[in-house]
């Protein structure tokens, strides 16, 4: 049996417990002008970051083989490097290199979800969505309808959908994860928030304030105030202050969540996202100085990681920071940008823009 430790660090799928909200969609809120700038799949990864720790029971480590386990916690690895492609190959040829004995479905239904969550982070949704699908109906052949381990999957359905437009679908899928036997807080912590994401989506934001509340007070229930897990649903939370025009609550709880990732162990893009929504939050308070103080170092962040990590988040917040810059008329500094946003991303990086849809919309 492997120590609680090392498992934590193997796999995204599976049970519902301890691990991050992936269904969070990362928003900014801004001038017309910056929200025009600001690329939705760039902002919006599925997962941030890929390879989120996720922590099993006893029970769940012993149902994997040594082989199963090997070639997930090698691809999660490669997934929070941002080395998405590279990562999907692992799990691609893991997968052909399975038999049907007994102990599989479940490998197979883990392996097949990641694979999922890999698909996602480099926006194929379509192989991400059938990924998923083959990840339940694995999951249900080994362990029936109801089982815990079908949390993941389905929750990045319901993701997708949403994403689609498809709201009757994901509030559907959604109700099945709520009707699996979920208890820990962390699990409660997840559903709430994937209930409020519905909730916004359906323009009910006052329920959707309750249900963001409700899954941050799960995740304080279970220790995790000030871990990286409860971020996500600070951000939400935040942008549904937004939306209702409570400011001074919005900037507030961006703070409170820029407080747990500016320290090890927060992902830069995690990071570089909560600078963005803090400056676009700003900018709609005219504060210049402090709005162009959170894009800078949004920037200075951006240049400092690797270029995989980079090529997540950093076009749209060259994009964001070079509408900000026109919209206070210093046009040459934001040419400036603008050709140092096409040297790290290419010819199409001044140009590739798509609007910001209404989402629960990180």
């Amino acid at each position: 049996m492997l120590k609680m430790k090392h498992v934590a660090l193997l796999f995204l799928l599976g049970s519902c417990l301890h691990g991050q909200n992936v269904l969070v969609t990362w928003t900014l809120f801004a001038t017309p002008a910056i929200l025009g700038a600001i690329s939705a799949s760039a902002i919006s990864p599925g997962l941030p970051p890929s390879g989120s720790p996720q922590q099993f029971d006893a029970v769940s480590a012993d149902a994997l083989s040594p082989a199963c386990k090997e070639a997930n916690s090698v691809a999660l690895a490669l997934l929070h490097e941002g080395r998405f492609a590279e990562a999907g190959k692992e799990l691609s040829e893991f997968l052909g290199s399975l038999d049907h004995s007994p102990e599989n479905p479940i490998c197979y239904g883990v392996t097949q979800g990641n694979l999922a969550y890999a698909f996602r982070d480099v926006g194929h949704n379509s192989e991400a969505e059938h990924a998923a699908q083959r990840s339940v109906e694995s999951f249900e052949t080994a362990l029936g309808l109801a089982s815990p381990w079908l949390c993941r999957p389905l929750s990045l359905l319901v993701t997708l959908s949403l994403e689609r437009g498809k709201l009757q679908n994901a509030s559907a899928i959604l109700s099945r994860v709520e009707s699996l036997p979920l208890s820990k807080h962390e699990d409660l912590a997840l559903v709430k928030g994937l209930r409020g994401n519905v909730l916004e989506q359906s323009q009910n934001l006052r329920r959707a304030l309750i249900a963001y509340r409700d899954s941050i007070a799960e995740w304080e229930k279970a220790g995790q105030g000030s871990s990286p897990d409860i971020v996500p649903e600070l951000s939400n939370l935040a942008l549904a202050y937004e939306k209702s025009g409570d400011i001074t609550q919005a900037l507030a709880t961006l703070e409170r969540a820029w407080h747990i990732v500016d320290k090890p162990p927060g992902d830069a893009n995690t990071r570089v996202r909560l600078l963005l929504a803090l400056a676009a939050t700003l900018a709609k308070q005219r504060d210049t100085r402090r709005t162009e103080g959170y894009f800078q170092q949004a920037i200075a962040l951006l240049d400092s990681v690797p270029p995989a990590l980079r090529q997540v988040d950093g076009q749209a917040t060259y994009q964001a920071y070079q509408a900000f810059l026109k919209e206070k008329g210093r046009d040459r500094e934001a040419s400036a940008i603008e050709k140092r946003a096409v040297a790290l991303f290419g010819p199409g990086a001044s140009s590739s823009v798509v609007r910001r849809k209404t989402l629960l919309a990180k």
